[in-house]
């Protein structure tokens, strides 16, 4: 009975240990290749998080096997989402991300030509450039008598 309970005290932990994976990886900035830091990357459904260190890499271990999406993000940087990331028992899943740079607002091109192309203002009695049904009569001068 002791030689029982002394082999699950000791091989039961290890053979629970040894099921879980791991996820790793190097996050770095589109175009340049510079690694980033401070990148937070989250994992769903199990919601652990990491932080991308000064070298731009992250781990999460001690994961249980199974299907997982990993999103990474960071101010600044458009978000970036791996939907379906399979993690195996006793293994590592590494993975190379690049993150592009919010693009810089988009100016109206066209408010110049807006202000440009404002309406004139409208005459009394005129439409389209010519005279409305509505005829502006002019008054006779009238001689003063004194």
């Amino acid at each position: 009975m002791r030689l029982l309970i002394t082999f699950f005290i000791l091989v039961l932990p290890f053979g629970l240990a040894a099921q879980n994976g791991r996820i790793d990886g190097q996050v770095k900035e589109r175009y340049k290749s510079l690694p980033l830091q401070n990148v937070q990357v989250k994992l769903i459904p199990s919601n652990r998080t990491a932080v991308t260190d000064s070298t731009g890499t992250f781990m999460i271990d001690g994961l249980k096997p199974g299907e997982y999406s990993v999103i990474f993000t960071k101010l600044g940087y458009l978000q970036y989402v791996l939907p379906s990331v399979t993690v195996a028992a006793d293994s590592a899943k590494h993975l190379q991300v690049e993150l592009d740079k919010v693009p810089p607002p988009v100016r109206d091109r066209l408010k110049p030509l807006k202000q440009r192309l404002r309406p004139r203002p409208r005459m009394k009695g005129v439409e389209n450039g010519k005279m409305g049904s509505k005829q502006t009569k002019l008054k006779q001068a009238v001689p003063v008598t004194k």
